[in-house]
């Protein structure tokens, strides 16, 4: 059922000049540099594949599985993350990050499958206030992780979703989060967080504590935030056009007002 997301990426990597080929664990793309997997990695140990500054690893629709270490681990400023041909696949175990970052990076991810990690996507693994990636994620499935599904500082998403993830918080995404097609449901406790959050076609349903929380402001266009397990809303301001909501409030540890934009407020 998630491979429908990635329905027309591969059109928009057609034209990807190919580099160097990567073909064992614990090699490095380069900085600067276009890497190709050329067959699936499982990797024992250490990390599956390193990836430079302003480097760029192609999956090729092709799969890297991490039992030791993380699977790809970004270094520098800027850093890609994509598959052509088809989703690019990627897991870990429950005590291994599949996917990180130094702080502050800019990261891009296209057309992946992250799943059964620790934290899927980890860029902030100390949790310091703004010291997470700019994350730009297009036609991204994240699924099965033991804690958190994505971490970041800002997410632009398009096409991406978190299920099944057991941490504290499915979607993190500190400071800001825009985007469309946004999906974080049947997650243990809160489906989405960020301090402030502007979307179209977002879909937060059956997660065990809170569907959408934030700090400050809440604005979506079209979707559902339904039978969560706390509250569906939980935001200081929000205005939802198109959205069926169930239940909203401005803070849950307070009690205080609803928001007066959901159904049963």
């Amino acid at each position: 059922m998630w491979a429908a997301v990635f329905v027309g990426t591969a059109a928009t990597l057609t034209g990807t000049a190919r580099g160097m080929d990567v073909t064992a664990c614990g090699q490095t793309v380069p900085a600067g540099q276009h890497g190709v997997l050329v067959a699936d990695l499982t990797c024992p140990s250490g990390t599956g594949v390193v990836v430079g500054r302003r480097a760029t690893l192609d999956l090729a629709g092709h799969a890297i599985a991490a039992r030791g270490a993380s699977a790809i681990e970004c270094l520098g400023r800027n850093c890609t993350i994509t598959s052509s041909g088809g989703p690019g696949e990627i897991s870990g175990t429950s005590l291994i990050d599949c996917i990180v970052t130094e702080p502050r990076t800019r990261l891009r991810l296209d057309n992946l499958h992250v799943h059964d990690c620790r934290t899927c996507i980890e860029t902030n693994p100390e949790y310091h206030s703004g010291q997470g990636a700019i994350v730009n994620a297009s036609h991204v499935v994240v699924d099965h992780c033991a804690d958190v599904g994505i971490n970041v500082r800002v997410l632009h998403a398009d096409h991406v979703s978190v299920t099944q993830a057991r941490g504290w918080i499915a979607l993190w995404s500190e400071m800001f989060l825009e985007g469309n097609n946004i999906t974080a449901s049947d997650n243990d406790q809160i489906g989405i967080f960020a301090t402030h959050l502007r979307a179209r076609n977002l879909w937060a349903n059956n997660n065990g504590r809170y569907g959408v929380s934030s700090f400050g402001l809440v604005s979506i266009r079209g979707g559902e935030i339904l039978n969560n397990g706390s509250w569906d809303l939980v935001a200081r301001r929000a205005g939802l056009v198109g959205v069926n909501c169930g239940r909203s409030i401005q803070s849950a540890q307070a009690l205080t007002e609803t928001l007066g934009v959901c159904a049963d407020d």
